[in-house]
């Protein structure tokens, strides 16, 4: 038979070896952090700690040369006022997406910020790209993700004006700019629409540019595209015809149907 105290005292000695080794790896582990970290504080005081240090120097060489690229109507937003103290910290992306942040916090009409950067060539060309306006809503612009900005132009007078009040829910205001954009991807109609309304059953209508009332229902789900289109070729059908239109009715498209009405004056 094995000797249970032999083998009870074996199992100390195992276990104590190990315990040896593991606190000797923390020991290591712990000298090794404090040697380093004794080392970075070295390091900051012979080169970065001192004005004309050799980590001032480098740093001074390497400052990025900066410029800003935008089109003409966000070419007056003083960018310069927003750059860091020592601009050589752009080089980071982390000081670059707090730079975009306060961009597009301050300024709702720049739709993206890019930090275009060369390390060879010393250079950071800062890019800004503006929202595309879709409609003239209230004394502000709205765009297709439902932004509003404010964007004082003369062509803005070419938009279609929204003219009924704002949305409060904000979800509501996105699937109405969503229906929108999908509209806008038919030119032939967009570039056409005067005005656009809400009646008191929350269905939407159009004012055409040459005074026809388009009845065009809800914004559900449905092909915008394929309605769009149709109304197009029904209008320029019915105008052959009758010259003059009054009023169109989509509410019943999903249903094949497309009521078309001649103008009162219409002989």
């Amino acid at each position: 038979m094995v000797d249970r105290r032999k083998l009870c005292r074996k199992q100390k000695v195992v276990w104590r070896q190990k315990e040896r080794r593991q606190v000797n790896q923390k020991v290591r582990g712990t000298c090794t952090k404090i040697c380093l970290f004794i080392l970075c504080i070295a390091f900051f005081f012979l080169f970065w700690s001192r004005q004309g240090s050799i980590g001032d120097h480098w740093m001074q060489a390497h400052t990025p040369v900066l410029s800003y690229e935008a089109p003409e109507r966000l070419s007056g937003i003083p960018w310069k006022s927003y750059l860091p103290k020592n601009t050589f910290w752009l080089w980071f992306s982390w000081n670059q997406n707090q730079l975009r942040k306060q961009f597009l916090e301050h300024y709702p009409e720049m739709a993206s910020i890019r930090f275009n950067t060369s390390f060879l060539g010393n250079t950071i060309r800062i890019q800004a790209q503006p929202r595309r306006a879709l409609v003239r809503w209230e004394d502000r612009a709205m765009d297709e993700t439902g932004t509003f900005f404010t964007w004082v132009s003369a062509s803005t007078n070419s938009l279609p004006t929204v003219n009924f009040p704002i949305f409060h829910v904000a979800q509501e205001r996105v699937s109405f700019a969503v229906w929108l954009y999908q509209l806008s991807q038919v030119p032939m109609l967009w570039n056409n629409i005067s005005t656009i309304q809400r009646n008191a059953s929350g269905e939407y209508e159009m004012i055409l540019k040459e005074g026809i009332h388009v009845l065009w229902g809800s914004i559900g789900a449905q092909d915008v595209s394929r309605k769009a289109s149709t109304l197009v070729q029904v209008l320029n059908d019915a105008q052959r015809r009758w010259g003059r239109i009054g009023i169109t009715d989509l509410r019943l498209f999903e249903e094949g149907r497309v009521i078309v009405q001649p103008s009162p004056s219409h002989h």
